[in-house]
């Protein structure tokens, strides 16, 4: 009989590629995070350093009270691409309130950070265009560069905040607009783009400067509008990516620039204009958190305090943590065994933390990531740093 012949082989080859992944430790399986089982943390649960959620604000009373107050007239659902019947007038309001909030002259707001970086690239994926992309940025972005290539537009990775490296790329192009992609704060590494070399970079070689604020929106900047103004860089002639999911707690992405590039990305994007609309609710969530973080200051001068002081304590333990210096802090442990051995030790202390592996981060490089957020009091951060040292006085007994 073999009707059932594909499907047998299809488990096969699948189960394999499971059993290989954990044979090298790279198996990976869904956990709750245990914030989650309580608004509150006790003493006796775990402490989550996993999440992005930067401010607490997903558990902040007054901003859960000003999204409740404003549903009752706002569906679930949009029910259909916003260039059909799906667009509702809180995208509009959001919009034009990010873009007050972030100083830019336009804003376009899409379900997720994946979408939306690649809707920029797609837009930027013209014949004649070239790529320059750092060597650890997102998969979105990654993978919207794999797409660039159907339009023949050439692609370069340029080494991790080498701007040399980077210049000697662009130097080298007969491009007609060289395309600079980057984030501001990398997801995984912790360390900053030094934007203000990049945009003279961009000035200085026909470019075109394009800038993932992922994990500064709320946390760095005048009113926590990103990196982009932490460096006292204008937006004029710079795109960003402002994802919602992080220190904004809620989904999806904004992004932002000139009108022209808004209208273009309408047009001519498919993750635009083939995707369902976000939830109008979720929209509304946002407006009412962008209204939240802007006077969060007391809560961003306290992170950046906190991130500084674990940070100095792993150095003092020999800790390789790279060039972080924000709220993300990798422990970089190299192997995947020893990454996993170290996050299972800080669980066991009540701090729930995960270990990074291939192919997140690259092969001899895997960590455990430590997510520093504004929720956590001075008791929590002294634990954690007992707790590390106690850890790494046991790996040296």
């Amino acid at each position: 009989m073999t009707d059932q012949l594909g499907w047998e082989r299809l488990h096969d080859e699948l189960h394999k590629e499971c059993d290989q992944l954990r044979s090298a430790n790279l198996f990976r399986s869904l956990t709750t995070s245990p914030i989650f089982s309580s608004t509150k943390l006790s003493q006796n649960e775990f402490i989550d350093l996993t999440h992005n959620d930067y401010l607490g604000l997903r558990f902040n009373l007054n901003f859960n009270q000003m999204v409740k107050d404003s549903l009752e007239t706002i569906p679930i659902g949009s029910g259909g691409s916003r260039l059909l019947g799906g667009e509702h007038p809180e995208f509009t309001k959001l919009e034009q309130d990010f873009s007050e909030f972030k100083g830019v002259e336009s804003s376009l707001y899409f379900g997720s950070g994946y979408g939306a970086n690649h809707a920029i690239i797609s837009v930027l994926s013209r014949p004649g265009y070239a790529f320059f992309s750092d060597a650890l940025n997102h998969a979105s972005i990654v993978d919207g560069m794999k797409l660039s290539k159907q339009n023949n537009c050439d692609r370069y990775i340029y080494r991790h905040c080498d701007y040399d490296h980077l210049e000697q790329l662009l130097s080298k192009s007969t491009a007609k607009v060289n395309v600079i992609y980057t984030e501001s704060i990398f997801s995984m590494d912790g360390d900053v783009s030094d934007l203000i070399r990049l945009s003279q970079l961009a000035d200085r070689y026909c470019g075109v400067l394009v800038v993932d604020e992922a994990h500064s929106i709320g946390v760095r900047g005048i009113r926590g509008s990103g990196e982009l103004s932490e460096q006292g860089l204008s937006h004029e002639k710079i795109i960003t990516m402002n994802t919602c999911g992080k220190a904004l707690a809620c989904q999806g992405a904004l992004v932002c620039g000139p009108s022209w590039f808004r209208d273009a990305i309408i047009n001519t994007s498919r993750s635009f204009i083939y995707t369902t609309a976000p939830s109008p609710i979720v929209a509304l969530a946002v407006r009412k958190a962008i209204e939240c973080i802007v006077s969060m200051d007391r809560e961003r001068t306290y992170l950046r305090q906190m991130s500084n002081e674990v940070r100095k304590t792993l150095e003092q333990l020999g800790l390789e943590c790279g060039a972080s210096s924000t709220h993300i802090i990798p422990i970089i442990l190299g192997g995947e065994t020893a990454s996993l051995e170290f996050a299972s030790r800080l669980q066991m202390n009540r701090f729930f933390v995960k270990a990074i592996r291939p192919p997140t981060v690259p092969q001899g490089a895997s960590r455990v990531r430590l997510s520093l957020n504004s929720s956590l009091s001075s008791d929590d951060v002294y634990s954690l740093q007992e707790t590390l040292k106690r850890v790494v006085d046991e790996d040296q007994v």
